[in-house]
């Protein structure tokens, strides 16, 4: 029986999650077939976008953060105050 590689294939080899004999298999299919080759080309240049992708947070939430960790510290300042506590 002859095994077809599916772009489901191609996938798992552009992530490194094959065996070394399915590598063989998909590496020669990639070879015979120009449709797959251009799906692994594509997907090869879109992981390699993705992992270019920096992520950071907006100022706006990285302002809501700091806001409310500096509300909840004067809570719980006020909170030892009022309970009578003194370090």
């Amino acid at each position: 029986m002859i095994k077809t590689c599916t772009q489901e294939d191609v996938i798992r080899y552009v992530y490194a999650e094959t065996s070394p004999e399915e590598e063989c298999w998909i590496e020669e299919a990639l070879l015979k077939d120009q449709d797959l080759l251009s799906f692994y080309l594509d997907s090869m240049d879109l992981m390699n976008g993705m992992n270019r992708i920096v992520k950071q947070p907006s100022n706006r939430v990285i302002h809501n953060i700091l806001s409310y960790a500096n509300m909840k510290t004067s809570d719980s300042e006020g909170l030892a105050h009022h309970s009578g506590y003194r370090s």
